[in-house]
């Protein structure tokens, strides 16, 4: 027998979700003005951003720094750095957060997908087995939780 949430599924699930999550504290201590380990709002905002890109990522979709920022009650403009681009150093943490955005969306979009979908595809066939055990009368069927069932047929 199959079981659809098998520990194989579980654990590519779980690992893809860690990667999608540690690609973001990378990419929001990226955007942060100091090291978030020095002060503790810095240290929740990487953590929040982190957790608020976890679902969005499947679809490719980035949530706003400056949004976290301003839903946690900080002010994006002294938490977060220069995002302008305008600048070479801005410039270039914009290519590397756009990178860590890239990673994010591949290890949400493909491999947790895939690892759904393979959930449902072993959902599916265990309900088939299921289906074949019962007609070949190995496995009782699901106990009937109500109703009345009319056979309106001869008996071959």
């Amino acid at each position: 027998r199959r079981v659809v949430l098998e520990p194989p599924t579980l654990h590519l699930l779980a690992a893809s979700a860690c990667a999608t999550l540690g690609v973001g504290l990378v990419e929001a201590s990226l955007l942060v003005q100091e090291w978030p380990l020095g002060n503790p709002d810095t240290a929740w905002f990487v953590v929040r951003y982190s957790l608020q890109q976890l679902f969005p990522s499947v679809v490719w979709v980035t949530q706003d720094a400056k949004l976290v920022a301003t839903a946690m009650g900080l002010d994006p403009h002294v938490i977060l750095r220069d995002l302008s681009g305008s600048t070479p150093e801005s410039a270039n943490v914009l290519l590397q957060t756009q990178f860590l955005s890239t990673s994010r969306y591949f290890f949400a979009g493909f491999m947790m997908l895939a690892q759904m979908f393979r959930a449902g595809s072993v959902s599916m066939h265990s309900f088939s087995e299921y289906e074949d055990r019962i007609k070949m009368g190995r496995e009782p069927p699901l106990p009937f939780t109500g109703g009345l069932v009319i056979r309106l047929c001869g008996a071959h």
